[in-house]
């Protein structure tokens, strides 16, 4: 919604015209998003660009996991990892899991902070009120046609951020989604279990690695949701970093960039 106020500022033209969004992006998430004027707004046209396949470029921070399955929920789960990226597993264990999740036996299940209904019911109504747990989570159907793990710009496929970096960056991305979700209570669990870890001396090197990777996928395929089942298969709690949906069926992120 924030998105469509814009459009109607930078384009006037669009200020008296029906607008609405095919498939929404999560709070953290950028990339393309698809407005539709007018007569497109209505079935069948709406509903073809709701179908359209997507791309995303989706970072994973792993040695973490929350609630939200990403960095705008409560901590769950904190594992150390080994700081060394030569004596690293994490990029050897990824890049053999990731066939695991193309096709549509991938096991991916929504989010519980999601607008996925269950009964007319949202899946983080339920989820704050505490009446959902794993084992009710619908199933996601959606596809995934390819994976794969991407290099960062120095040619390494592992990064690695420190505890207070990643409270520098956890601080950002909460100061920039409005709405009442748990902010404060977020934030200060987050500052509690970092700050008390860093104060651990055995702990004092520690970092967490990030990996990058591409995915295609049909429409309704969670990127949190992938990004946490990965970090469930091999053992090592995960999240979102962050989100960037580049294309949706032919329309890309430099089309919207120009």
């Amino acid at each position: 919604m924030e998105c469509l106020e814009r459009l109607k500022k930078l384009r006037p033209e669009c200020a008296a015209q029906k607008l609405s969004y095919a498939g929404r992006l999560d709070p953290l998430a950028e990339g393309v998003l698809v407005v539709l004027v007018g007569d497109e707004c209505k079935s069948p046209v709406r509903e073809k660009f709701l179908g359209l396949d997507k791309t995303y470029r989706l970072k994973i921070l792993f040695g973490i996991s929350t609630d939200t399955y990403d960095v705008l929920g409560l901590i769950t789960s904190l594992a150390f990892v080994n700081v060394d990226p030569v004596s690293s597993t994490i990029e050897i264990s990824v890049e053999k899991i990731l066939l695991n999740f193309i096709g549509r036996e991938h096991g991916l299940k929504y989010p519980p902070y999601s607008s996925k209904t269950i009964d007319g019911t949202s899946l983080f109504s339920l989820a704050k009120a505490g009446e959902i747990d794993d084992a009710d989570l619908p199933a996601i159907t959606g596809e995934i046609h390819s994976i794969g793990l991407v290099a960062f710009g120095g040619g390494e496929k592992i990064a690695w951020v420190d505890g207070k970096n990643l409270l520098k960056f956890v601080d950002a991305d909460i100061d920039s989604v409005h709405g009442d979700f748990r902010q404060d209570e977020i934030r200060k669990k987050w500052y509690e279990m970092l700050q008390a870890s860093e104060q651990n001396p055995k702990n004092a090197e520690i970092k967490f690695p990030i990996i990058e990777i591409e995915v295609k996928c049909q429409s309704g395929v969670y990127m949190r949701s992938l990004a946490h089942d990965i970090g469930k298969s091999i053992g090592v709690p995960a999240l979102a970093y962050s989100i960037v949906r580049t294309q949706v069926g032919d329309m890309t992120i430099d089309d919207c960039l120009r």
